[in-house]
């Protein structure tokens, strides 16, 4: 909600993320995924691109999510 407060009160119309955060959520995304099945070389699906990265956003139970945000 701040972030939303923020843009609203400065009339922008976009927000940043600072780059260690962003590296430090994605290190966590690749390891929740690897310990799933969806990650698996011999397994393909929707949520892989062309480099077999698993690019689903929200591998976490909805519990664990939100006590992340």
């Amino acid at each position: 909600m701040q972030c939303l407060r923020e843009l609203l009160e400065t009339a922008s119309f976009c927000m940043g993320c600072r780059q260690e955060p962003h590296d430090a959520f994605n290190e966590l995304l690749d390891a929740t995924h690897e310990k799933m099945v969806r990650a698996h070389r011999g397994v393909g699906n929707w949520d892989k691109n062309a480099r077999g990265r698993v690019v689903t956003n929200l591998p976490f139970r909805l519990g664990e999510y939100r006590a992340m945000t």
